[in-house]
């Protein structure tokens, strides 16, 4: 439960807040990844990444997080390889020459 808030807390803060504020959350987030687990964290990037109401931006921050957090956390993501091409794949079609490029 704690974690669950911590995770919100920062994603708000990447999604929504300042540079500054995205850089220190981002930096956070990143080195807490191992702690935070794999399953905690996805399971609230992932819905937010489905969102249609999600702006380029927002989702370009919430791509470099994933990004980050893939790197970070290595083979502890193989058990939701399933859901994160589930919700990548579709950006690889994306009218949007930007969006496919981010997909990959």
């Amino acid at each position: 439960r704690r974690v669950h808030g911590r995770i919100s807390r920062l994603l708000l803060k990447i999604k929504n807040g300042t540079p500054h504020q995205r850089k220190v959350a981002l930096r956070q987030i990143t080195d807490r990844a191992v702690e935070f687990g794999p399953g905690p964290l996805l399971n609230q990037i992932l819905p937010l990444l489905m969102s249609p109401t999600l702006e380029d931006q927002e989702r370009h921050v919430l791509v470099k997080v994933i990004d980050r957090i893939l790197y970070r956390l290595d083979d502890l993501v193989r058990p939701y390889t399933h859901e994160i091409l589930i919700v990548i794949a579709p950006m690889l079609i994306y009218e949007d020459y930007y969006a496919r490029i981010e997909g990959r």
